[in-house]
């Protein structure tokens, strides 16, 4: 959203115990082509209220655009996986960033870059290393949107 627009981004995943629509897709994800359907009632459903309740202000919002797409997420700890993955031979991994990819991408990108150049590395990210789930040293944070 650029500076003086009038344009939000807003959105959210299935609820808990919710059923999401592509749970059946994500099965069988090598089979799986085109894009994922948006959920039109979850604008009104949910997402609406719950910025309404937050500010009044959006109480005239309207929908200009829907979109849906897939969602990085890491099950093991609901966090970044970076460096090389240990089991497959020269595959180096960035993934698993549960929609921080933007917040992250250029410390990651650069992280991988000096990795795979064997540079020494200007960003410590040895704590997404993919051996952490092996060593026990999973990363559990609360709170994240």
């Amino acid at each position: 959203m650029r500076e003086g627009s009038n344009d939000f981004l807003c959105g959210s995943s299935p609820l808990e115990g919710d059923q999401d629509p592509d749970d059946e897709r994500v099965r069988d994800i090598g089979k799986c082509t085109g894009g994922i359907d948006p959920m039109y009632s979850q604008f009104e459903d949910v997402v609406w209220p719950a910025l309404y309740n937050r500010v009044e202000d959006f109480g005239d919002l309207k929908v200009k655009n829907q979109w849906a797409g897939w969602y990085d997420y890491n099950t093991a700890d609901q966090n970044g996986i970076v460096g090389y993955h240990g089991g497959v031979e020269n595959m180096v991994l960035g993934n698993g960033w549960s929609g921080h990819g933007m917040q992250m991408g250029l410390g990651v990108g650069r992280h991988l870059a000096e990795v795979i150049e064997g540079a020494d590395c200007s960003v410590d990210l040895n704590r997404f290393r993919v051996q952490r789930f092996e060593e026990g040293e999973e990363i559990f944070e609360e709170g994240i949107v």
